[in-house]
């Protein structure tokens, strides 16, 4: 006689099934093509990215950097000396050229800093591809205007210039 217990007789367990063949191939199917679907998603955004990187043009994005530091230089060399004749009765510095010449410490170029330096600017700039000797700008008064002429030459404009 069979035991029972007091919910009744006891069920058979069922047999588990056995892993087939089949199904182990229909996993690894599935496995393969998850994978070649992420490659795809993977190059595809690596395309995409090449393409921003292209359309942005990183070379010319740190020319016009470059250009707008020029920029901003020439406004503060001109701000200094328009500073420097304030408190000189409108005089420029001695020797002020009026034909244009560059700005550094060795000749032919002028020496602005020695008059700039550190009462106006903290250091005289240098052009971003300059060299400390020669800071890459120029300076003259322009006898007919009377007004100062700062100048740098760019890579994406041709003459960066303020006249104060």
């Amino acid at each position: 006689m069979e035991p029972t217990n007091f919910i009744g007789p006891q069920a058979p367990t069922p047999e588990l099934p056995k892993k087939s063949n089949k199904l182990k191939w229909f996993l690894l199917g599935g496995l393969v093509v998850f994978l070649v679907v992420l490659v795809g998603v993977i190059a595809f955004a690596g395309f995409m990215a090449s393409s921003v990187l292209v359309s942005v043009n990183p070379g010319e994005q740190f020319q016009k950097a470059r250009d707008t530091q020029r920029q901003s230089d020439v406004i503060a060399i001109g701000s200094a000396i328009y500073q420097y004749a304030s408190e000189n009765d409108g005089e420029l510095p001695p020797g002020f050229p009026s034909k244009e010449t560059c700005v550094g410490s060795s000749a032919p170029c002028y020496n602005l800093a020695q008059w700039l330096v550190p009462k106006y600017l903290e250091s005289l700039p240098v052009d971003p591809n300059g060299k400390p000797v020669n800071t890459g700008y120029t300076v003259f008064e322009d006898t007919k205007t009377r007004r100062v002429v700062v100048r740098a030459e760019g890579e994406q404009k041709e003459v960066i210039e303020a006249r104060r």
